[in-house]
């Protein structure tokens, strides 16, 4: 955004509702939960359950981290089952809430 050389006052109070509004989202940003997991619908999820189940997955780095936030979910979000599907790629199956599952793939 190009300034005029010179600033009259309307143009300060403007420019500073603008710096305003640009703390307020990176304010919000950084205190939102948004997910940072892609998530693919593949049980054909509501629009208001697939932005609850991305609301309620944090960002996990390792499988490690995913028990670790499982096991104090309530119901726990535990591990059922690791399916290798070469020597450096798995797929893991965890239940989650209402008879739905969740898989991660991971390498």
């Amino acid at each position: 955004m190009r300034l005029p050389a010179v600033l009259g006052s309307h143009h300060v109070a403007q420019f500073s509702r603008v710096i305003q509004h640009w703390r307020a989202l990176i304010a919000f940003l950084r205190r939102s939960k948004l997910c940072a997991v892609q998530i693919t619908n593949r049980a054909n999820l509501s629009f208001n359950a697939h932005a609850e189940l991305e609301h309620a997955l944090p960002e996990f780095g390792t499988l490690q981290q995913f028990v670790a936030w499982g096991v104090r979910q309530q119901p726990p979000a535990l591990l059922l089952d690791t399916i290798p599907l070469d020597e450096y790629t798995q797929e893991v199956i965890s239940a989650w809430h209402d008879g739905l599952f969740l898989v991660f793939s991971s390498t």
